[in-house]
């Protein structure tokens, strides 16, 4: 598979978890944490903390087993020649 036929594909993905009122980059971080930690799907969405003024974090989750906390900090790009960085 190439590049853009990923890309593609992710955007689809992506596209199953965007609701009226969830932003792309939180649905893109939803399908991540689903697929990687394969919790329930609530379970991912309440993970999400996604809003203005979030001090840069965008996701939690809790290892109780590992005692290990993960933070995300997340970016989505609706576009193939998107720039990356604060814009």
């Amino acid at each position: 598979m190439d590049l853009l036929a990923f890309c593609d594909r992710m955007r689809k993905e992506v596209d199953e978890y965007a609701l009226v009122g969830r932003t792309k980059t939180s649905a893109f971080l939803i399908r991540f944490i689903d697929n990687f930690f394969r919790l329930e799907p609530s379970e991912a969405i309440a993970s999400v903390c996604d809003q203005q003024n979030d001090k840069g974090i965008d996701g939690i989750c809790v290892d109780d087993d590992d005692e290990i906390i993960y933070l995300f900090q997340s970016k989505f790009s609706p576009v193939n020649d998107a720039v990356q960085g604060d814009v």
